[in-house]
């Protein structure tokens, strides 16, 4: 993943590294330990079906068809597979 570190002095760097690794990332330019800075991040959710109904729909086709019961109740609700 790709996170966004900040000093005390506002010089920014992006920074790759696994999720939980906690490096120590110093700056470039004045050489003060960065801090991360949190970033926005986009979450889209059905407002006409649950998650848990969701879940509960393909759990349920998956426990008693098998893998072809989800991607026949995929192709029904007009996903793409």
């Amino acid at each position: 993943m790709i996170y966004v570190y900040e000093c005390e002095n506002g010089h920014s760097k992006e920074v790759e590294h696994r999720m939980y690794e906690d490096p120590v990332i110093r700056c470039n330019e004045c050489m003060l330990t960065m801090h991360r800075v949190p970033q926005p991040f986009t979450f889209y959710m059905n407002p006409f079906e649950t998650i848990t109904d969701r879940m509960t729909d393909e759990f349920g086709a998956y426990r008693h068809k098998g893998r072809r019961g989800v991607d026949e109740y995929r192709k029904k609700k007009g996903e793409v597979i």
